[in-house]
């Protein structure tokens, strides 16, 4: 049966004071009591053999505070005003219709519909469920009526287990008498058999299991037995004097069974001593678990990993016999063969290119065939990174890394470089340059939004974020949209990201936009022993390029400061002595353009953030009153400055500035010691711990 709408409509009924519609209708009130029916069916048909039907689960009914089902059957405008109206009500409902068989059925064959009026047809249903299971008694119906009304787990299709020895169904079977249950599990009630199965059909079925194998015995007893009956338990006679056994007491062997089922005796093995670690507080040799704290005082002593036999520190926190004498960030230093450490021996200045692996000049490095850098997945935020492991450091000159990967220096030993170690960006022959992992694929919003145009003036490139926001850049003589510095980056101090670039200054065609300044790097350097500075460590940020001017198509805006990078530096001892320097500085905007019908002035380049001093770089300027100076890079903890708006003198009409970049980020870790000299610079100030008296 599908369901239809009766006589024109069926309405469910809210109250019996509603008003009759128009055309009148029956309404039909259906009453019950304990047994609240899942589903009734309301039948209408006339003489002219017009027939419908509809079915309302229980789930909408209205008025259940009252027991009572109202609703109302409107003819439909074809019909006789004369209907025969049958009430049905059901135990079962499957989808949106009822199932199963009538529990009740009640007729009225002559009920005429009256305009504007309801005609009452009044069923009650006699069927009750006092335990309230949803299956009906006390009427005759084709369908199975509930076989206990006080115990609401007893009705047509309940549950019924195997080895239940009650019928909760009502069809006159329980346990292995289901139709279901033949062989399958069940409980016999002899705790001395297993695999107990229904065996037989109907009425003669019953549960039966197999006799229960006893031949797993404890220690010291016999491996056959018998099984008690009255408790389930399987019993066993004792094993013979002398036999081997293995006793409760894991650190002793030889043991032996005292043929009353005992195992006693065994000799004890104690833990040795080891290296690295106060004497065992549990465990022994037999059982391979001796529990060693680690011991604080031999931190740093030499020791030989018993793994590999490989010679290393004793590592504080753990005690392991490590390479470095504590866990480095970002990087683990046991994991690099010892074969692959050599000493990073240069003669003059040389530059490290982490996407190549190559070294420029390539004779400035005496050992560079027994050097082995390799791309790792940082420990810290799972970053893309160089590691360059090395035994020593003997630099001739400026040691600089650039690419688009951070570089992670690992010194397996001492380390006193002498000589500047940058990974900062920076103009080189009038081109930026970033330091090693700058301009990351992660800048996002932390780059300087690039300036535009309006009225042929640039506006200036905003300056990058890092630790702060970049300043922004300044407009044209004419106007036009101040853009933004970058956005600040993610503040974890071990996260190695490095700076982002300043926004380009806008221009276009011979009017160019100076190039926004590079990004500094990402640099860690991680020492093994003690670490003795005394010349600068940079990721300072490169400044913007001043922009270019064209005396028939206007002005181009500078380009603003790329960012501070992040600076790593950790060692188990550091002494940074009054010449050391480490440094992530903003670098400053470039210089506006400025033009007029028959000359030009074009922008100064700014300077980049300091490698070796906290002082803030200056923006590019000129003599040009007009053009807008580029903004100052921050440095320290101080703020970038934003760029100038341009201006006009004497005919000169002048572009925006570009805004300054903003400081990175260092973080400064002695394990053991930090001894930092007054006169050290760090700018900005170093999380880590280590700080200036």
């Amino acid at each position: 049966m599908y369901r239809l709408c009766l006589l024109g409509c069926v309405v469910l009924l809210a109250a019996c004071g509603e008003k009759a519609p128009d055309e009148g209708a029956i309404r039909v009130s259906v009453k019950y009591g304990s047994f609240k029916p899942a589903c009734v069916r309301v039948e209408a048909k006339d003489a002219k053999g017009n027939q419908a039907a509809t079915d309302i689960l229980s789930s909408q009914f209205k008025n259940v505070e009252k027991n009572e089902l109202l609703v109302a059957v409107r003819r439909k405008a074809d019909w006789d005003a004369t209907l025969g109206i049958t009430v049905s009500s059901y135990a079962e409902g499957s989808g949106n219709q009822c199932s199963g068989e009538a529990v009740e059925r009640f007729t009225n064959a002559s009920l005429t519909v009256v305009p504007k009026k309801f005609t009452r047809f009044d069923v009650t249903l006699e069927a009750v469920d006092e335990d309230r299971d949803g299956s009906p008694t006390g009427v005759e119906w084709a369908g199975v009526s509930d076989c206990d009304d006080t115990r609401s787990d007893i009705h047509p299709g309940a549950l019924e287990t195997c080895t239940g020895t009650e019928d909760l169904n009502c069809n006159q079977m329980m346990g292995c008498q289901e139709q279901d249950c033949v062989n399958t599990a069940c409980d016999d009630g002899n705790p001395c058999t297993d695999d107990d199965r229904c065996t037989g059909t109907g009425p003669t079925a019953q549960c039966m299991g197999a006799e229960r194998t006893c031949s797993k015995a404890a220690t010291c007893m016999q491996t056959s037995g018998t099984c008690n009956k009255a408790t389930g338990e399987c019993e066993f006679k004792p094993q013979s004097y002398g036999s081997a056994c293995v006793d409760s007491q894991t650190c002793t062997i030889n043991d032996f069974c005292d043929g009353s089922g005992a195992c006693v005796g065994g000799t004890p093995t104690p833990c040795p001593a080891r290296t690295c670690f106060l004497a065992a507080t549990s465990g022994c040799v037999a059982n391979n678990d001796c529990n060693y704290p680690p011991d604080p005082a031999q931190v740093n002593t030499a020791c030989v990993d018993p793994a590999n036999s490989r010679p290393g520190w004793c590592r504080t926190g753990d005690g392991a016999c490590s390479t470095f004498p504590y866990r480095p960030s970002n990087f683990d230093p046991d994991a690099v063969p010892a074969a692959d450490i050599a000493a990073l021996i240069t003669t003059a200045e040389v530059t490290f290119n982490t996407d190549t692996l190559t070294w420029a000049p390539e004779n400035g490095v005496t050992n560079r065939n027994t050097l082995k850098p390799r791309l790792i997945t940082t420990l810290n935020g799972g970053l893309s990174a160089v590691l360059l492991p090395v035994s020593s450091l003997t630099l001739g000159g400026t040691l600089r890394f650039v690419g688009s990967a951070p570089i992670i220096l690992a010194v397996y030993g001492d380390a006193n470089p002498g000589q500047p170690i940058l990974a900062n960006g920076r103009f080189d022959s009038g081109a930026t340059v970033r330091g090693a992992g700058g301009n990351h694929g992660q800048c996002g919003s932390a780059t300087g939004v690039n300036g535009g145009v309006t009225s042929s003036k640039g506006e200036g490139g905003g300056g990058g974020g890092n630790a702060a926001t970049g300043a922004a850049g300044g407009v044209g003589y004419s106007g036009g949209t101040t853009r933004s510095g970058g956005n600040p980056q993610n503040n974890d101090p071990l996260l190695l990201q490095g700076g982002c670039a300043g926004g380009d200054g806008g221009g276009t065609g011979t009017m160019a936009g100076g190039r926004g300044g590079a990004g500094g790097g990402a640099l860690q350097l991680s020492v093994a022993r003690t670490l003795t500075l005394q010349k600068p460590l940079s990721t300072s940020g490169g400044g913007g390029a001043g922009a270019i001017a064209s005396r028939t198509s206007g002005a181009g805006g500078g380009g603003g400061g790329g960012s501070g990078g992040r600076l790593v530096v950790e060692a188990f001892a550091v002494n940074l002595t009054a010449a050391a320097r480490l440094t992530a500085n903003g670098g400053g905007g470039g210089e506006g353009a400025t033009f007029k019908s028959n000359n030009e002035d074009n922008g100064a380049n700014a300077s980049s953030g300091s490698v070796d001093s906290a002082t803030p770089a200056p923006g590019g300027s000129s003599a040009s009153e007009s053009a807008g100076n580029g903004g100052q890079g921050a440095a320290r903890n101080g703020a970038a400055g934003q760029g100038q708006n341009g201006g006009t003198t004497n005919n000169y009409e002048g572009a925006g500035g570009g805004g300054g970049g903003a400081v990175g980020f260092i973080h400064l870790r002695g394990i053991q010691s930090c001894t930092v000299n007054a006169a050290a610079v760090l700018s900005p100030s170093a999380t880590g711990g280590c700080t200036q008296p």
